[in-house]
């Protein structure tokens, strides 16, 4: 996550709190149960709400979000509900009774990831009240290093003492060489007639021909155990990451899904790709990185339908990227009969005459 987005996410927190937080916003508590969490690793979602005794507690449910495995929640990815429970805090307390729901995530946000405020319904006398939490970001570890700015190089050989024989016996080695090569170039010259030998020429694959062989042949996939399926859609996303870079010229092998998505949706990119595709897109890439760091495992039937649906998409933007057919107006001569007016400013009988 960018210094300027999480300012961003922490200045629209702060007017969330200020503008919408109800007067008891304190009886709703959420937050993140483990203490160190790393890009992708499953995570436990903690919201407390206080009551009184009597009153009834309703949590959200986090509908699936199309084409995803759970719901969208900040930067949260919702599985769906652990475990709920409840508990007595105590006569001392303002709200004597506490229930718990814990809910199972996992997030791909860098460096630190944002929730928003949860909203639960109290329910107590015939009345409901809706009470939320307050927003709050915590921190994800990295897969890379935070000092990284660039690949490391190989580590230098560690230095040894050498002998002088060898590099006497590569002298004198080359003394020789050198002296031969000499005698070699003093001889008589003799033509010689070389053919040269015809250079062929491979040509390249086209990107919609390399992604349409790969998908080919990942049809034949086998899909019979958790390290197949991960290998599976590793091979469908960087088919779909090639094939976009090659065809759009964005940097999609070496950008996150986040990144990749953003691009896509820019200014200059939305005049070529309508945005309806580049949610698709994402739909696809979210899918294959769960499966990558998540570990979770679709089915065998969704797995084959979305090697279909990748198949379509790169149709589809293959059918945006062709020049549209030149488009004819029709006219009326003197004579009353009618000719059609090319672009270029052609009619249908000049074309006629002309190609006579």
């Amino acid at each position: 996550m960018t210094r300027r987005r999480k300012t961003a996410l922490m200045v629209v927190a702060i007017l969330t709190v200020l503008c919408t937080r109800p007067a008891a916003a304190q009886l709703v508590r959420a937050y993140i149960a483990e203490d160190s969490v790393t890009v992708g690793d499953r995570l436990t979602l903690v919201v407390v709400a206080e009551r009184n005794q009597g009153a009834t507690v309703s949590f959200p449910a986090f509908a699936p979000a199309a084409g995803q495995a759970g719901g969208l929640l900040g930067d949260l990815l919702i599985f769906g509900p652990r475990t709920q429970g409840q508990k007595f805090l105590g006569v001392g307390y303002d709200y004597p009774m506490a229930d718990t729901l814990t809910y199972e995530v996992t997030t791909f946000a860098i460096d630190s990831a944002f929730v928003p405020q949860i909203a639960v319904t109290v329910s107590a006398d015939g009345q409901q009240r809706r009470y939320a939490s307050d927003p709050f970001f915590f921190p994800v570890t990295s897969l890379v290093p935070a000092e990284a700015t660039a690949m490391r190089d190989i580590t230098p050989i560690a230095p040894f003492q050498r002998s002088l024989l060898p590099f006497l016996l590569l002298l004198v080695a080359a003394a020789v060489v050198g002296y031969l090569i000499r005698l070699w170039m003093r001889r008589p010259p003799k033509p010689i007639e070389i053919e040269p030998e015809p250079v062929v020429v491979e040509p390249r694959e086209s990107p919609i021909e390399e992604a349409r062989r790969r998908l080919a042949a990942l049809e034949e996939h086998s899909l019979s155990d958790s390290v197949a399926t991960k290998l599976y859609y590793v091979e469908l996303s960087d088919t779909l990451r090639t094939y976009l870079e090659r065809k759009l010229e964005v940097p999609a092998l070496e950008s996150t899904t986040a990144e990749l998505y953003r691009e896509l949706t820019s200014e200059g990119m939305t005049r070529v790709l309508p945005s309806e595709i580049a949610e698709d897109v994402r739909t696809v890439l979210l899918q294959a990185d769960l499966v990558k760091f998540a570990k979770y495992r679709y089915p065998k039937e969704q797995s084959v339908a979305t090697l279909g649906e990748t198949r379509v998409l790169i149709l589809r933007i293959e059918d945006q990227s062709r020049p549209s057919l030149p488009t004819t107006t029709p006219t009326v001569d003197d004579d009353g009969a009618e000719n059609h007016v090319s672009a270029e400013g052609h009619t249908e009988q000049e074309d006629q005459n002309g190609n006579l």
